[in-house]
């Protein structure tokens, strides 16, 4: 039912109310509920078809759905991604591999930043090389384990690369 419709019959219910407490003349229920109906068809009558149809188009473009992520949130829950969904059906020994070179992967990536901070600040060419030789095992290491990775998932019978996107 319309919220404006239901207003007015409030009102109206309220103004008889009123009315018969001054007049001491207190109506029954269905005296009101009478008065209340008569009312509303009234108003209703006076609308044209294509009035009563444009009013239900505008309250129904103003409901708002929401996707299972959107309920997730509401509820301060995270929504899983893909990716999330995906590891969860993987094998414990094929998650702990992900997860190595995912932590490989990071700290590749935080002695590459080091190394590019050194060679800012003029370090030796000595100590340079150093570095770059932990960035290089390490390299050689995450390629170990994607290696490792790789052959699991085969032995699992899972060829989906997207296993390996992000490492």
């Amino acid at each position: 039912m319309d919220t404006s419709i239901l207003s007015a019959q409030t009102n109206l219910i309220n103004s008889n109310i009123r009315l018969a407490k001054e007049q001491s003349n207190q109506p029954s229920a269905s005296q009101l509920g009478a008065q209340t109906t008569e009312e509303y068809t009234s108003q209703d009558k006076s609308k044209s078809i294509l009035e009563r149809d444009k009013e239900r188009q505008e309250a129904q473009q103003d409901k708002v759905t929401l996707s299972e992520e959107g309920m997730q949130r509401l509820r301060g829950e995270k929504a899983k991604t893909a990716e999330e969904e995906q590891d969860e059906n993987l094998p414990p020994h094929i998650k702990a591999l992900k997860k190595q070179a995912e932590k490989i992967k990071e700290k590749i990536e935080e002695k590459q930043k080091e190394i590019e901070e050194l060679k800012r600040q003029g370090v030796p060419s000595e100590i340079l090389e150093m570095h770059m030789k932990q960035l290089q095992m390490m390299q050689v290491q995450l390629s170990e384990v994607q290696n490792s990775l790789l052959e699991a998932l085969k032995e699992a019978g899972n060829a989906d690369p997207s296993v390996m996107a992000n490492i």
